[in-house]
């Protein structure tokens, strides 16, 4: 079997010379490159899905940070059972604030390197991104796709968001997003607008509320009808007294009044980790059991189990479990997703992950097993060759994987995902295609508008990022 191990990563340490002030800004794309990318077209896809950044001016808290210098990518052979090399990023350039500024995608065509596709950067003065473009290579030239422009308020806010297509000659609009926000940087709203040809025209609009404590505690999603706002769906939240998220109620409009979907329910040990979550479906008189959660904790409160249930009408049944393993540093180093059969656990899906003596990410690898979990049926991994200079640590999660399943697909996914915030559909190129807003931890998401082929799924929120891929038959 071919081993991944046939490049050797290059690990170069910047040693700042006595008295010299090395405090460069840590950009959302250095932060990003510091973190845990799970493959190159996921590390694509935090180039393109950017959100709010706020920058930490502390000089004094200094740290090292990652800086990539070229990105690996393999996939499994089915057929000859090992690993092959797939494409790579390379020509990263980077400025002063170690901002990446390009990029160039190559694929292997088996024999050798052939372009890809191209990306620039631009940032404003905070070192936020305001512009993404994406080049494909044709005639023998880098020709313009699609670009990203970003728009931020004083205090780093993304206040718009604007999505853009080459037609040849010139850049036409697609979509565009609006945000606002309290004075304590919630946000407070969303609209989506697309380009009907010669103006904007409204398609859906989100609105946030949130509590003393800045908990959210309703979202409402309401769809453009021609002339006017028309519910469409809303989350109400609850709270213990130490802000941790204990309910949950989903309701739709059925044109005159709000009427109970689902709900969930959710319970925390001492330390406020959540132990259990209880989801049950209104089914027009009360409510009943649907989906059950259990979730485990190790000393250092590293989850490492989640045990999945539904309800078959009378009893609980096994359906899901995901088992999690972590070196001495806490690391997650493996992720292993199992189904229930009916008589054992099977495996699905399993991520393993590689970390140097600073804890950042050297490898990642992916591999999806067949029905019977007998057979390893496709898979990606990734090297990370980079270099580590003096920056500011931002103390927030690495990005962590979704499970989605079925997987492959024909016209719905569903994942499992603790993370409340905004889902992004994206094509292997990193094109944007669906979004959506998440606030339960099992979603449904129709994809049969969706051509074959691989995409990825990348959710933000509440200061945490998860990502993961599925393919559609």
């Amino acid at each position: 079997m071919k081993r991944l191990y046939t490049l050797p990563v290059a690990i170069f340490l910047a040693i700042s010379t006595i008295g010299q002030d090395i405090t460069p800004a840590l950009s959302l794309d250095a932060y990003s490159a510091s973190t845990n990318p799970s493959s190159q077209y996921q590390q694509r896809t935090l180039n393109t899905i950017k959100n709010v950044h706020l920058l930490n001016k502390n000089k004094e808290n200094r740290s090292l940070i990652q800086i990539y210098d070229s990105i690996y990518d393999w996939e499994w052979d089915s057929v000859s059972t090992g690993w092959k090399i797939r494409g790579k990023i390379t020509d990263m350039v980077y400025d002063g604030q170690n901002n990446r500024l390009s990029e160039t995608i190559l694929d292997w065509n088996g024999s050798k390197w052939v372009n890809s596709s191209h990306n620039v950067y631009t940032y404003d003065e905070s070192s936020n991104i305001t512009s993404v473009l994406s080049q494909t290579w044709g005639n023998n030239a880098w020709m313009n796709s699609i670009q990203y422009i970003y728009y931020y308020d004083a205090n780093n806010n993304l206040t718009g968001q604007l999505y853009q297509i080459w037609n040849i000659s010139e850049w036409v609009n697609v979509t565009q997003y609006i945000y606002t926000y309290d004075p304590s940087n919630n946000r407070t709203g969303e609209l989506r607008q697309q380009w009907n040809g010669s103006t904007w025209s409204n398609h859906w609009r989100l609105t946030y509320t949130y509590d003393a404590s800045n908990n959210r505690i309703n979202y409402l999603h309401q769809n453009w009808n021609l002339s006017y706002w028309e519910n469409y769906q809303q989350y109400i939240y609850t709270y213990d007294d130490k802000n941790n998220q204990t309910g949950l109620l989903y309701q739709l409009w059925n044109g005159s009044s709000w009427v109970n979907y689902s709900k969930a329910d959710n319970t925390y040990d001492t330390s406020n980790n959540r132990t259990s979550e209880l989801w049950q479906n209104w089914n027009g008189s009360t409510w009943e059991n649907h989906w059950r959660f259990t979730f485990t904790y190790d000393a250092n409160f590293n989850l490492i189990h989640e045990f999945d249930e539904i309800w078959n009408g009378s009893e609980w049944e096994n359906f899901l479990q995901f088992i999690y393993n972590y070196d001495t540093n806490n690391n997650r180093i493996k992720q292993l997703f199992q189904t229930w059969n009916g008589n054992q656990w099977v495996n699905t899906t399993q991520y393993i992950f590689s970390y140097d003596a600073d804890n950042f990410e050297t490898s990642y690898s992916f591999k999806y097993w067949n029905d019977a979990g007998t057979k390893v049926m496709f898979g990606d991994s990734a090297f990370y060759y980079f270099h580590k200079v003096l920056g500011i640590d931002e103390l927030r999660e690495r990005p962590e994987i979704i499970i989605v399943y079925p997987n492959p697909s024909v016209d719905k996914i569903v994942f499992s995902c603790p993370v409340k915030g905004h889902l992004s559909i994206l094509d292997l190129s990193g094109r944007l295609l669906l979004q959506q807003e998440i606030t339960q931890p099992t979603t449904t998401i129709d994809v049969s508008c969706l051509p074959s082929g691989k995409y990825f799924i990348w959710v933000t929120g509440e200061q945490r990022a998860k990502v993961g891929k599925f393919i559609k038959q």
